[in-house]
């Protein structure tokens, strides 16, 4: 009787061994087992390239598989983002059970999208060896990263500045983005500086500010200082612009000795010209 018992136990562990085995679909079931965007950001008015791995873990062919890209509402219109040279649909002959083939989308992304994730759609159908047709709809997710939002805008080269005598100058700080700006604050470093971290609050889209700040020479020769604009973007990610200006400190009269010797040198050429007007 014993032996009967575990004779019917062993048959009913092989019976649940072999089910577990043979758990793989007895069809084709195509997914996307992964994808890829080769590009390192995706930015408004940026193209991109985005792959997809089509993995078939079923037991049989998936033979004349279409894929198409769709909106979260399953339309082929994909509001701010659109296929290059190519439609939204694609089709591929075969995909062998076990066996991966990629596709490839170029896109191109519209200058006035949000920054965010968005999601497209992937509609997938294909037929069995009988001709039966199946359908998958899958998701796949785009990161659309802010480009940089904040520029400064002023001269890169100061021009000369006597030794010793105070510069005021500024740096116009502009959202040129499409999203608001969190939490700007403004320093400059270099010699002959001291202002301090100025904070100037969240900015719209199109909002600007100017930065002033006082230079002084110390010492003569060419000089640089550093512009350095702190802010948080629309994803809550800081980021950091920077602006080198350069500047020359003279000795006081540096600058007139050099006019006068340029003008005592270049008397019979200025002479020359005024006699014919071409001053």
């Amino acid at each position: 009787m014993k032996k009967k018992i575990i004779v019917v136990l062993f048959v009913t562990l092989i019976i649940l061994s072999f089910n577990s085995v043979s758990a793989a679909p007895k069809s084709p079931n195509i997914v996307i087992s992964k994808y890829n965007v080769e590009q390192k950001e995706i930015t408004p008015g940026s193209t991109f390239k985005v792959e997809l791995n089509l993995k078939n873990y079923g037991e049989y062919h998936a033979r004349k598989v279409k894929i198409s890209l769709n909106n979260e509402q399953g339309q082929e219109d994909l509001g701010s983002f659109s296929p290059l040279n190519q439609s939204n649909v694609q089709y591929i002959s075969l995909v062998e059970a076990s066996k991966t083939k990629k596709i490839s989308y170029n896109m191109y992304v519209s200058p006035k999208i949000e920054p965010g994730n968005y999601n497209i759609i992937v509609n997938i159908s294909y037929n069995d060896y009988n001709g039966t047709q199946y359908d998958e709809i899958q998701t796949i997710g785009l990161l659309v990263r802010e480009s940089e939002s904040i520029q400064l805008l002023a001269d890169d080269n100061l021009g000369d500045i006597i030794i010793g005598k105070p510069l005021e100058t500024e740096v116009q700080i502009v959202n040129n983005g499409v999203s608001d700006v969190k939490g700007i604050s403004a320093a400059v470093v270099g010699e002959g500086t001291n202002a301090q971290i100025e904070y100037l609050g969240n900015f719209s889209s199109g909002d600007y500010d100017n930065y002033g700040f006082t230079i002084i020479g110390e010492e003569p020769g060419e000089k640089s200082i550093k512009v350095s604009v702190k802010y948080k973007n629309s994803l809550n990610e800081e980021s950091t612009v920077e602006k080198d200006i350069t500047y020359n400190v003279i000795a006081n009269g540096d600058s007139s000795n050099s006019q006068d010797k340029d003008s005592s040198g270049n008397w019979f050429t200025n002479f020359i010209k005024g006699i014919f007007g071409l001053s």
